[in-house]
């Protein structure tokens, strides 16, 4: 299965026109989403920290590490309509309990989603949560995570996956070593 991200969709209408954007970016997001089977459509306005593109991951990815059968989650944050919060529209893949949702990214069940509908119409349902895509003054950032992402960063918590630039810093090491006389301790050069 090929997984197009959301800067992949943005790279492709870069040089196109506005009206252009307008009638392809949301046909291909449902194009893209139609091939995971999203139940379950879920609104989240948080009421302890605001929710933006850079946080938003970090606030639904210990949903995927904690319920056993969530597999996909879409997630959509937009402005409110005086651009002083934001919330997120969120697809989930499996059907799992509002509670047990709330409980794994640390929420209030009742205050922060108050909207949780088992979802008729995937199609309507996609196009609802990216319904501002072209409004790029209200949508800040969207994004699919999978168990991938959880994995991703399992090994890298553990340390596991090695630094991309591990290499550089070994060799950086050793020349500091050598040139500088540096001597590796517990924490480090020295």
């Amino acid at each position: 299965m090929n997984i197009i991200t959301a800067d992949d969709i943005r790279s492709i209408y870069a040089g196109h026109g506005q009206e252009y954007r307008n009638n392809n970016v949301i046909r291909d997001i449902v194009k893209w989403l139609r091939e995971f089977d999203f139940t379950t459509m879920v609104t989240f306005r948080p009421k302890k920290t605001r929710i933006n593109s850079v946080n938003a991951e970090k606030i639904f990815l210990p949903a995927l590490w904690k319920i056993e059968g969530l597999r996909h989650l879409f997630y959509s944050v937009e402005k409110d309509k005086f651009g002083k919060s934001s919330h997120a529209h969120l697809l989930l893949s499996d059907d799992i309990d509002k509670r047990q949702f709330a409980d794994a990214i640390n929420r209030n069940v009742e205050v922060e989603l108050p909207y949780w509908e088992n979802i008729k119409d995937q199609d309507a349902s996609i196009v609802y949560v990216n319904k501002r895509q072209n409004e790029n003054d209200l949508v800040q950032g969207y994004g699919l995570l999978t168990q991938a992402d959880v994995e991703k960063q399992i090994d890298a918590d553990c340390g596991i996956t090695p630094h991309p630039n591990k290499k550089y810093h070994d060799r950086a090491e050793y020349i500091s070593s050598k040139k500088y006389g540096w001597k590796k301790y517990h924490r480090g050069y020295y």
